[in-house]
């Protein structure tokens, strides 16, 4: 379960918000970064909430967590309430032209598909 593990981010500048999807071997979800954009500096913690599903069961999951972005390019953090804590690390790679595959709206729409499983304190609205 421990390979072709991804945490991809997406900053809305338009928004202010960073948004994320993930698939970490025992999960796969999105993010949602309880900071905006402008608040957001390095070697920072800052909080975000998950939503998403076991990989094995496709059982509703959801927690919190934080991630620091350090130097040379390298980023830290943690998912609370994930069979556990589950920490992760790992190093950031630039798209070209720092575009993303991948809008706004496949984030948020990911989001929202997990809403009403979900009870998260930063987040409870719709987008």
């Amino acid at each position: 379960m421990a390979e072709g593990l991804t945490i991809r981010l997406h900053v809305s500048e338009q928004e202010r918000k960073v948004w994320g999807e993930f698939n970490v071997g025992i999960a796969h979800g999105y993010l949602l970064f309880s900071q905006s954009t402008n608040e957001i500096a390095d070697n920072i913690p800052v909080e975000f909430q998950w939503r998403g599903r076991e990989n094995n069961t496709g059982s509703a999951m959801n927690g919190s967590g934080e991630m620091t972005v350090q130097t040379h390019k390298k980023l830290r953090g943690v998912f609370h309430d994930m069979a556990g804590e589950i920490d992760f690390e790992g190093k950031r790679v630039f798209m070209p032209s720092g575009i993303s595959d991948r809008d706004l709206s496949f984030y948020s729409f990911g989001w929202e598909e997990y809403r009403y499983s979900s009870n998260s304190r930063f987040y409870g609205r719709r987008w």
